[in-house]
């Protein structure tokens, strides 16, 4: 009975609400600004700490496609099934939304610890959320359409995410790949620089001609132009056949310069040199052959630090950084380590006979480790889980890695540090690197910025973080 008195106490005033719902659904620049207005307003109606909407793909690796408030729970985002579904003690539910076709479809709403205990365990009959359900339906058809990156072959760039971070990286590899000029991608070792580097190329109109890979810090500098621009038959001991280099191996398509910090003087001025005229000459010849290549780098270092301390030429590098995108580090987007996961472990697990599932407390362990080696790291620890882990039924925190088995303490260091990194990436980001504007936004020097670089960069590679003299 005083169930029920709450659920009528609770429902009453949802009448402005509905109302709210269906305006959202039918008002807004996109889609996509429509289903977060709509989850905006099942956030206020029913006091929740967040509601999403999410797609379970085929291939496994549900969606989050919009959300408000907090990112979702790993565990319950990325278990979503097409079903309606309550916990016993109200802390969440899952709606099904009514005809999502192509793809099925959930609502998924989560409220404060505690909050349960005063409210009905039975959301999923509360109105407001059962017509966002319904008035989601046809706009989410309606994205799939035309949305390629809503498709079960994943999203069109191939970059798993949906925190804030990694939407703005998917939205630059959009709006680069379609512009003609050279892009820079900096970020730390293992972040995923060469994915981004190939979801600019499959945006662009090249996207049918190859996407050429070298890997500068491999190069030795005897070998460079060879490398870069091939040879003819006899140019040097050992040139027994004429050999395609890199740059006319990558014609009409992306030559895609990875650790391009790692080049030496000598290497740099012959990149320049190309960049500059659109030609190369191979090594034993006399004669310039015209290529026509779209130069994407990428680096783990700070090119501009490089340039003032004369490491790096600076015509190469304004060559080069004309569009720059900054892939951000794992440990700062927590609520893209459970989809990544589960993308890692759909590539790795069916060919192994796998049929096992990663278990929510092993994904709540993961979303809690640093992974200083980023996302290159992550995929390392699942591809040794579906070695390691039991062939069927649930994945549980015992098989991981010890390491990652233990929740590190939150000390004030780390989550200052945390917050350092933020501020300083989002600073850089807003002025396009330009680091003047950005130590003025942050308040500090040129030198104290430069300073604080450092010690984030000790911090993650383990060192102390301590400042000394000298």
């Amino acid at each position: 009975m005083g169930q029920a008195v709450h659920d009528a106490g609770c429902w009453d005033t949802c009448d402005a609400d509905v109302a709210a719902v269906v305006v959202a659904a039918t008002e807004g620049a996109c889609v996509v600004d429509r289903l977060h207005a709509i989850c905006a307003v099942v956030r206020h109606a029913t006091e929740a700490l967040s509601a999403a909407w999410v797609i379970p793909t085929p291939g496994g690796l549900p969606r989050v496609v919009a959300h408000e408030g907090a990112p979702p729970t790993a565990g319950l985002a990325w278990d979503a099934v097409p079903r309606a579904q309550a916990s016993a003690d109200g802390r969440w539910c899952r709606v099904p939304v009514p005809a999502a076709a192509p793809l099925p479809a959930v609502l998924l709403v989560e409220w404060h610890a505690g909050r349960g205990a005063a409210g009905p365990p039975t959301w999923t009959a509360h109105p407001v959320i059962r017509v966002a359900a319904a008035a989601a339906a046809p706009l989410l058809r309606d994205l799939a359409m035309r949305d390629g990156s809503m498709r079960s072959d994943g999203d069109a760039s191939g970059i798993i995410g949906e925190s804030p971070e990694v939407r703005a990286v998917r939205e630059a590899v959009r709006r680069f790949g379609a512009a003609p000029f050279p892009v820079l991608i900096e970020g730390e070792s293992g972040a995923g620089k060469e994915r981004v580097a190939r979801g600019v190329h499959e945006a662009s109109a090249r996207r049918a001609h190859p996407f050429h890979v070298v890997n500068c810090a491999a190069l030795p500098d005897d070998l460079v132009e060879a490398e870069l621009f091939g040879h003819a038959r006899g140019a040097f001991t050992g040139a027994i056949a004429e050999r395609v280099g890199a740059f006319e191996a990558a014609h009409r398509g992306s030559l895609f310069l990875d650790e391009v910090g790692e080049l030496s003087p000598r290497a740099q001025a012959k990149v320049l040199r190309v960049v500059q005229d659109g030609e190369v000459r191979r090594l034993g010849e006399n004669h310039a052959r015209t290529v026509d290549v779209r130069i994407i780098g990428a680096t783990n270092r700070d090119l501009e630090t490089e340039v003032s301390a004369g490491r790096f030429r600076v015509d190469l590098f304004y060559r080069l950084a004309v569009l720059r995108v900054v892939v951000p580090p794992l440990r700062v987007r927590p609520a893209d380590i459970a989809p990544l996961a589960c993308a890692f472990w759909q590539q790795c697990a069916p060919p192994l006979g796998v049929r096992a599932r990663l278990g929510v407390p092993l994904l709540a362990a993961l979303a809690r480790y640093h992974w200083p080696g980023n996302v290159r790291e992550l995929q390392n620890v699942i591809a040794s889980l579906t070695v390691c882990a039991p062939r069927t039924g649930t994945v549980d925190v015992a098989a991981l890695p010890v390491r990652l088995q233990a929740s590190p303490a939150v000390t004030l260091a780390r989550a200052r540090q945390t917050a350092e990194a933020s501020a300083l990436r989002l600073a850089l980001e807003r002025h396009r690197g330009v680091r003047v504007a950005a130590a003025a936004e942050l308040g500090v020097t040129r030198q104290g910025l430069a300073a604080m670089e450092r010690r984030l960069r000790r911090a993650a590679e383990g060192g102390p973080t301590v400042e000394t003299g000298g």
